[in-house]
């Protein structure tokens, strides 16, 4: 991937290795990519045809967000799920499957240290990449984003 990214270029090799092949085969280009606080916060943001991409570094934490083609950079960094325009992938798949992926036993294996949460997360969009593609393709998301968010309120109340 050809981006400068200041002190994230460590952050763009872990996304090209953990998600390489979905960016290649779907035809992912970079946008912007923004360093902050020595690298502990990044923001990348690729685009193909019908989606963006959004890879995200705070403090150690490594996530993908997806969002339509017309999602913005968030330059002051994610506030709240699909209220700004960007899904977690982890969010979207139990929103889509109505199956608890992140579970306590697994959180504490990230935790712990003995999974890597940011390959898991590749993982999973490599399993389910067409049917979350296909969330965001010809204008989807108005179909579905009002159901999610009281999806992903009721999750957060507990």
């Amino acid at each position: 991937m050809n981006i400068e990214c200041g002190k994230c270029s460590d952050f763009v090799e872990s996304t090209e290795r953990s998600y390489g092949d979905i960016l290649e085969h779907h035809g992912f280009r970079p946008v912007k990519c923004s360093a902050e606080h020595d690298g502990r916060e990044c923001l990348l943001m690729l685009e193909s045809d019908s989606l963006r991409l959004l890879f995200v570094r705070s403090d150690g934490a490594e996530t993908c967000e997806l969002g339509p083609v017309n999602a913005e950079f968030p330059e002051g960094g994610l506030h709240g799920q699909g209220d700004s325009g960007w899904y977690n992938v982890i969010s979207l798949l139990e929103f889509k499957t109505g199956k608890k992926l992140l579970t306590r036993r697994r959180l504490d294996r990230f935790l712990e240290g003995k999974e890597d949460y940011y390959a898991w997360q590749a993982d999973m969009l490599s399993e389910n990449v067409e049917m979350l593609f296909d969330l965001f393709r010809d204008g989807n998301e108005k179909t579905w984003k009002d159901e999610f968010l009281e999806f992903y309120k009721a999750l957060i109340k507990g």
